[in-house]
């Protein structure tokens, strides 16, 4: 009797937690992973240009990408400013796992970010920021959820390096998003990063008088 109740528990188990199990990665995904260019234009020949959006655990294959096969994705037009959707979360109910907490990011926030604390992508978010930029990512597109700007996200985890990136790239640090209405500078001063909240209320005003002087043209 004791078998047969533990068999039952142990089936209850798996039945429980299947719908958590984290589903395989798809070709490109993988293959991009990989940095594998051969099985990437193989999958692009077979599946046309829709493959280059698909979607895995809410990303697109960029956000598995080498560099290789991010400049290859991006030759062949996938969207560098594409926004992707990722969960934090997971709860179950109603029969099943269901995600929780979404939010929505482009590729340049998570390598400005999240990427050096997920490993999104490859090692390395200075690197993989420099790629990005150099690619034609926007360093100015706001997230339409509840993601936060590039320059934000740099600041917010105190990267010097990529927050140079940004600005030199032409990132705009007055930009606030409707989940994070702090400033870049704000951030920085929540922070104590006293420097470079001064350097960036300075940006901010250089921005305003710009703005002002193209209008009056």
């Amino acid at each position: 009797m004791k078998k047969i109740v533990m068999c039952l528990i142990g089936l209850c188990g798996i039945y429980f937690f299947s719908g958590c199990a984290t589903p395989p990665m798809p070709p490109m995904h993988a293959a991009a992973k990989r940095g594998d260019i051969v099985a990437m234009q193989q999958l692009l020949n077979e599946n046309g240009a829709s493959i280059l959006s698909e979607q895995y655990q809410g990303f697109n294959p960029l956000y598995s990408a080498t560099p290789a096969a991010a400049r290859f994705l991006i030759a062949n037009g996938a969207d560098i400013n594409e926004e992707n959707t990722y969960y934090s979360g997971a709860s179950y109910g109603g029969g099943g796992w269901t995600r929780m907490n979404p939010g929505v990011y482009t590729l340049l926030t998570f390598a400005s970010g999240q990427s050096a604390v997920f490993k999104i992508g490859y090692e390395g978010s200075y690197e993989w920021t420099k790629l990005l930029i150099e690619l034609g990512a926007d360093v100015n597109k706001a997230p339409s959820n509840k993601g936060w700007t590039p320059l934000q996200y740099a600041t917010y985890y105190g990267f010097a390096g990529i927050v140079e990136l940004l600005l030199n790239a032409g990132a705009d640090p007055r930009l606030t998003t409707p989940h994070c209405c702090s400033t870049p500078a704000q951030l920085a001063n929540k922070k104590l990063n006293v420097s470079l909240a001064k350097r960036l209320r300075g940006l901010e005003r250089e921005f305003d008088k710009a703005e002002k002087e193209k209008a009056g043209e």
